[in-house]
């Protein structure tokens, strides 16, 4: 995706509605994390408890520990934890982590799910973070049940 693409997709002008855009989630441009920086926006982001994202950096890390990720890992993930708590559809996070010129499969979105859980979770069979809305998409809890 060239940077004039990435712009207008920040700016909203993906030739969507203006209804459509304004349904649209705020997205992380996960391959300028020093936009962030220089907006003055936080630049590392609460995945669960001990687990941070470092935009600039590009790794996520657990009690310090760097715990590798592959690219759409890690624009997934720093769309979700950008939006803690909003839910987000398998198509939302395709429009969002992926380039979009592609025909591909919402089954994507979980597939790589799958792996974030794997290394997020505590068990990645009963998330608590990484949770499924179902019938609809994931969403990212960083604190369940609300306590912080």
């Amino acid at each position: 995706m060239s940077l004039e693409d990435r712009a207008a997709r920040r700016s909203g002008a993906s030739g969507r509605s203006d209804a459509a855009a304004d349904d649209a989630p705020p997205a992380v441009d996960a391959s300028l994390p020093e936009d962030a920086a220089l907006a003055g926006l936080e630049t590392r982001l609460l995945v669960a408890e001990s687990i941070v994202l470092d935009l600039l950096a590009h790794e996520l890390r657990r009690d310090g520990r760097a715990i590798p990720l592959r690219p759409k890992e890690y624009q997934l993930l720093a769309t979700l934890a950008a939006n803690p708590g909003r839910a987000f559809s398998r198509r939302q996070l395709l429009d969002l982590a992926w380039d979009r010129d592609r025909d591909i499969d919402t089954r994507t979105v979980d597939v790589h799910v799958h792996w974030l859980r794997a290394k997020i979770e505590a068990s990645p069979r009963h998330p608590t973070h990484l949770v499924t809305v179902r019938g609809f998409g994931y969403r990212l809890d960083p604190w369940p049940g609300g306590s912080r």
